[in-house]
């Protein structure tokens, strides 16, 4: 059973200094994932990161970007290298990429040469002792947020996508820039699902044992999100008290986020395409964040013509909304004693950023 904790019940946000003890009317969060059967999967400390890149030269004004990326997936980390990842291509290098990348079967498994020789030619990967599977998916974040929160302490905003995902890297900085600007210090924002339903059979499936909700909080969706350095010590902090869930964004963006008070902004749904249902051609006349499922052919395509409306600033106007800025929220105790000021936020119901993309 879990330590017995106090909870906050604010009537504002985060401005109350009411205190309830959890009971009927007050879900208990804690309770939220009844058991987990990836936690045996978390390594030690001191043997959870293989290899780290030397990020020395990052600063306060530095964008991160975190991407999932499989072992075995080498040429879509060239395309990433390539195009949008490329601080060269991106004009004014305010993001680094890095890819966190697990092992291929065993832990323990020696690296192989292929892997070694693309850790030595470009300074990006974060290699993490995790076996590199779908299920394994929520440590990987885990250990790859916890290296990044403690390693790189001068990194204020985080941004984390898939490998399998073009971003339009200039209308991601341009909205970390305005979130920055708008201090909300303890924050994510992304492409939100508002209260999806939990699927119960499927590639997706997670069983009622494990999680007994019908449905989960809002969360963002995995193609792209930004935390802020705030946003990232109350996702770790409330990981060690919740167990975790496989479904790693519903856990880390929607029960995590939302039970320890994170305020979620979201992109406006049009802005994130799938090629299944969208023509690359029609992606020239709407604007554009992020786009999953791109052949090589079409990545390049698509990279190209971006560049081109960058240089002639082609670019949209897009308002990101908070999904829940004004709700009562619950906070652990303990976390409101580990970073106390730091969640005082006083987020805005809309936020405007201009420089988002196609024309």
């Amino acid at each position: 059973m879990y330590m017995v904790l106090v909870w906050h019940l604010y009537t504002s946000k985060y401005t109350s200094t009411t205190v309830l003890e959890p009971s009927d009317e007050v879900y208990d969060p804690l309770t939220l994932v009844s058991r987990s059967h990836i936690q045996t999967l978390i390594p030690d400390e001191d043997e959870a990161v293989i290899f780290a890149p030397d990020l020395r030269h990052v600063t306060n004004k530095t964008v991160l970007v975190f991407v999932h990326s499989d072992y075995s997936n080498t040429e879509r980390r060239q395309l990433i290298r390539h195009t949008w990842g490329n601080p060269g291509c991106q004009g004014n290098g305010k993001a680094v990429v890095i890819f966190a990348v697990g092992v291929k079967r065993e832990p323990a498994e020696v690296v192989e040469s292929s892997l070694d020789l693309e850790m030595s030619e470009h300074n990006d990967i974060l290699l993490l002792n995790i076996v590199d599977v779908y299920d394994s998916l929520t440590v990987k974040g885990l250990l790859a947020m916890t290296w990044i929160y403690r390693k790189l302490d001068r990194v204020n905003y985080v941004i984390k996508t898939d490998d399998d995902v073009f971003l339009n890297i200039y209308a991601w900085i341009n909205a970390v820039e305005t979130l920055d600007g708008e201090n909300v210090s303890c924050a994510m924002a992304g492409f939100v699902w508002i209260n999806p339903e939990v699927l119960r059979s499927g590639k997706y499936a997670v069983s009622r044992d494990v999680y007994r909700q019908d449905l989960y909080p809002s969360f963002c969706c995995g193609a792209g999100y930004i935390m802020s350095r705030g946003a990232m010590a109350a996702i770790l902090e409330g990981s060690s008290y919740i167990p975790l869930l496989a479904r790693d964004d519903a856990y880390f963006t929607g029960i995590l986020a939302q039970t320890m008070g994170v305020s979620l902004f979201a992109f406006p749904t049009k802005t994130l395409k799938f090629t299944d249902y969208f023509s690359v051609r029609a992606l020239y006349s709407e604007p554009l964040m992020a786009v999953h499922g791109l052949d090589t052919r079409q990545w390049y395509r698509l990279w190209n013509g971006l560049r081109g409306k960058q240089r002639r600033r082609h670019h949209h106007q897009v308002t990101i909304r908070s999904i829940y800025p004004d709700e009562k929220g619950l906070l652990l105790w303990k976390l409101s004693q580990v970073i106390d000021n730091k969640l005082k936020n006083n987020c805005p119901s809309e936020i405007t950023f201009r420089k988002v993309i196609w024309a």
